[in-house]
């Protein structure tokens, strides 16, 4: 079992949000490098332990949660979780690797975007990288949910008192943010960040219904738009076809939880996807 520290990071100006964090690392050994781990949206990075200590045995991994997730303080946006991650990488000697999943690899193109000498490689898992039409279609999905009186206060009240969101009004925060992404901006990132030459590498499966990729149609339009925007992405998404959004066969936590291959045989998975990750983080030192 790898070390495992639980921190506190401070970020924004003048560190006045306190995000919590963890910090997992090799027990008898230097790690080979470190790898900077962005989770989904209303993720937690204790439902991602099935990937992350694996990686732990080999590197120094660290993880986060975002503003408004979990234990964390203040209110959730990608542009904040991109600038927040920089905070935390700037108190990192010398390069690292990014890991993300769903929109945790828009966050890191977007940072990466900004200071990509830092950064020696990207692996995207399930990227919600269909940004370039979500405002559009968020804008339609606030103007709905206002349409009926008390929608949105009841969802929001679901949330809380499932533990899913900690904060009251977050669910209404959220789709507004999102429904404010500035478009070009996204696509100004996608061309700082291939400016920076960062070796990336991401997975789709055919059977994501989060990102709407459950019919060919879709997941061929995620598929090209990362080969659009990123031409030289490595896609490795034959790996791992059929599972779903979280890498699992049933359900949506944990992440890549290994109890769910062995109800079909397909065990094997969960240690492919830990070697190819570590594959391709060696060869990007």
């Amino acid at each position: 079992m790898p070390k495992k520290e639980t921190i506190e990071f401070k970020v924004g100006e003048e560190g006045y949000i306190s995000l919590e964090g963890l910090v997992l690392s090799p027990h008898l050994s230097k790690p080979e490098a470190t790898i900077y781990f962005l989770e989904g949206l209303g993720g937690d990075f204790r439902d991602y332990m099935c990937l992350l200590e694996p990686l732990a045995d080999e590197f120094k991994v660290v993880a986060h949660n975002y503003r408004g997730h979990s234990g964390s303080q203040g209110y959730f946006h990608p542009a904040d979780c991109a600038n927040d991650l920089l905070d935390i990488v700037n108190t990192e000697e010398g390069k690292v690797h990014l890991l993300g999943h769903s929109i945790g690899s828009m966050i890191s193109i977007n940072s990466a975007s900004k200071k990509p000498e830092k950064f020696s490689s990207n692996y995207m898992i399930a990227p919600f990288s269909d940004v370039i039409f979500l405002p559009d279609r968020l804008k339609k999905s606030v103007k709905l949910l206002n349409a009926f009186e008390g929608a949105l206060p009841f969802i929001d009240k679901v949330l809380y008192k499932t533990g899913i969101s900690k904060k009251r009004g977050h669910c209404n925060h959220v789709l507004q943010a999102h429904s404010k992404i500035d478009k070009d901006g996204i696509r100004n990132h996608y061309q700082r960040y291939n400016q920076g030459n960062i070796p990336t590498a991401f997975v789709l499966t055919r059977n994501d219904e989060v990102l709407g990729t459950a019919d060919e149609h879709h997941y061929n339009k995620i598929n090209d738009l990362l080969l659009f925007y990123i031409p030289k992405i490595e896609n490795r998404s034959a790996l791992f076809q059929g599972l779903n959004h979280e890498l699992n066969l049933e359900g949506s936590c944990p992440f890549l939880k290994p109890e769910l291959y062995r109800k079909t045989g397909n065990k094997k998975d969960t240690k492919k996807l830990i070697e190819n990750i570590a594959e391709f983080y060696r060869k990007h030192k």
